[in-house]
């Protein structure tokens, strides 16, 4: 089930869902089809369990699950709640919009602003807020942007304001803009060097080519 709505006038989310059906059917279906359950209940906790296992694998290629890329960017765009309706307007031959259901690409032209995020980012320092600045800057579609911000500023809540200062600020000196990269520097504790950020290494990311790509 996708509580996200899909983009109008060309579809083009049909084959993303599709595709993540496929994902779910070999890793839940083929591991619950091999038992035997003798209520709905018990089929219903093989199903949750195996869904967990799931979501917590890591990524192929990356070090980051489907869990965390939900917790750390996700949850907190997501535009709906369980206790959320809709309301029927009556107002004949008239399109009405409600701000909350619209989908992502299109509501961030009222709720996402870079203001906004640079305003979020200055709340935590000046650093964060120049870095924020620069991936507003980098990205080319402003949804990509908006997410990679909402992702950098979550993890705030996780590292503290003091590490992820430290953290835009050593990938500000990289010139690298984009939420991956301050995991990466958080992982490996970069944000804790005091070294000249020159002579540190770069940490490795299937996004930056290293200078033997060009030999």
């Amino acid at each position: 089930h996708s509580s996200a709505a899909a983009r109008a006038y060309r579809p083009k989310d049909k084959a993303l869902v599709e595709g993540a059906v496929k994902l779910i059917y070999r890793s839940v279906y083929q591991t619950v089809g091999s038992g035997v359950y003798t209520s709905l209940d018990a089929l219903n906790a093989a199903i949750g369990k195996a869904q967990e296992v799931h979501n917590t694998i890591p990524f192929k290629g990356r070090d980051y699950s489907r869990r965390q890329q939900f917790e750390e960017i996700e949850r907190n765009i997501l535009p709906l709640r369980a206790d959320r309706s809709p309301c029927r307007q009556c107002r004949k031959y008239q399109y009405t919009t409600n701000q909350e259901h619209l989908a992502s690409a299109h509501r961030f032209v009222s709720d996402w602003t870079p203001e906004k995020f640079i305003g979020q980012a200055r709340a935590i320092s000046e650093d964060v807020a120049a870095y924020v600045a620069q991936v507003l800057e980098h990205k080319a579609h402003p949804e990509q942007a908006y997410k990679s911000c909402s992702g950098i500023l979550s993890l705030a809540r996780k590292v503290g304001n003091e590490r992820l200062s430290n953290a835009c600020k050593r990938a500000y000196d990289y010139g690298v803009y984009n939420y991956p990269i301050i995991v990466q520097i958080l992982d490996k504790r970069l944000d804790r060097m005091e070294e000249d950020p020159a002579e540190l290494p770069m940490p490795g990311h299937d996004n930056i080519r290293g200078s033997e790509y060009y030999e």
